[in-house]
């Protein structure tokens, strides 16, 4: 029977799972979309998710799973290292299994460099950086909450919707984009939704339309993006002075950045000039399997990965 490598890239808006066998040849791929539930909580289903998403990706797959590399969002503190490596190996049944946080798949997906940054900017956030002799800073939660990805971003454009309407901050367009979002017509009335009902359950899904008015020359919204941009980039240079690293790659990546998100990313590049910052290429599923295969001594079968990318629909 072949042995089957998994490699795992799991987040709030889904999980996917990408296979090959041992000579680095893809055979599967799956995903948890469409399978969540309304009402699911990722707090709650994770497990459920990660299940759900291997069956899919192994149905009819010929092999035995016999080691998983789980890049999962919630790897922050170092007992989640042993929690969610319990986790995944209930899902799979497989005992060889390692976890690592989504975003350092992410920046293995996008470059072989030892020592490498990113900065990973969806519905939440995390940045990075490893030096050549393996040491690393990951912020994760020491990230400060007004620089939490798309979420934080959607919360505070809500605040200045509101300081605008006091007079006490400066005029914006923001404002339609919330009552189109809620299908108002009245600010107040609005505020009146937010406050009492906690209607806003969701804040990234607004972040396309904030993206796109700062794309439209709202000066309030292109300083939200421009500026979170400018605090993020912040923490690879802080991470970088820590750790003696002058200038490496830096991976941005995050769908936060994608379309009118450019903006937040011209501005991380701006405060970086001295990086080489690059655009991930490369789904972060792709990273989680690099990481397995160079923790199992098969580091070499990396182009051999890269090779399929596009045939498994892995370039970003």
């Amino acid at each position: 029977m072949s042995q089957l490598f998994v490699g795992i890239d799991q987040g709030f808006t889904k999980t996917d799972v990408l296979v090959c066998k041992g000579d680095g040849h893809i055979v599967a791929r799956g995903s948890d979309r469409g399978l969540r539930r309304e009402g699911e909580r990722y707090i709650d289903c994770q497990e459920q998710w990660l299940a759900r998403a291997l069956a899919n990706a192994l149905e009819g797959v010929d092999g035995e799973v016999t080691a998983v590399c789980g890049c999962l969002n919630g790897v922050d503190w170092p007992e989640d290292y042993d929690r969610l490596s319990d986790m995944v190996r209930r899902a799979s049944g497989c005992e060889k299994v390692i976890v690592r946080n989504d975003c350092i798949g992410a920046r293995r997906a996008a470059t072989d460099a030892a020592e490498c940054g990113i900065i990973c900017v969806g519905s939440g956030v995390n940045a990075a950086l490893q030096a050549a002799d393996g040491r690393e800073i990951e912020y994760g939660y020491f990230i400060e909450s007004r620089d939490q990805g798309a979420h934080a971003l959607v919360l505070e454009a809500w605040q200045c919707v509101v300081r605008a309407h006091n007079g006490t901050g400066p005029a914006t367009t923001l404002g339609e984009v919330f009552l189109s979002h809620f299908g108002h017509s009245v600010l107040v009335e609005l505020f009146i939704e937010m406050t009492n009902r906690g209607i806003m359950q969701h804040p990234k899904d607004l972040y396309p339309a904030v993206a796109a008015c700062a794309a439209g020359g709202d000066g309030v919204a292109r300083d939200l993006l421009t500026g979170m941009g400018r605090r993020l980039a912040g923490y690879i240079t802080a991470a970088a002075q820590k750790l003696g690293v002058n200038a490496c790659p830096v991976v941005l990546s995050g769908g936060a950045l994608k379309g009118d998100g450019a903006i937040m990313e011209a501005a991380i590049r701006a405060e970086l000039r001295g990086f080489d910052c690059q655009t991930a290429d490369y789904e972060p599923v792709l990273g989680a399997l690099l990481l397995l295969l160079d923790d199992i001594g098969h580091g070499h079968l990396a182009p051999t990965l890269r090779a399929q990318a596009a045939q498994w629909n892995l370039m970003r």
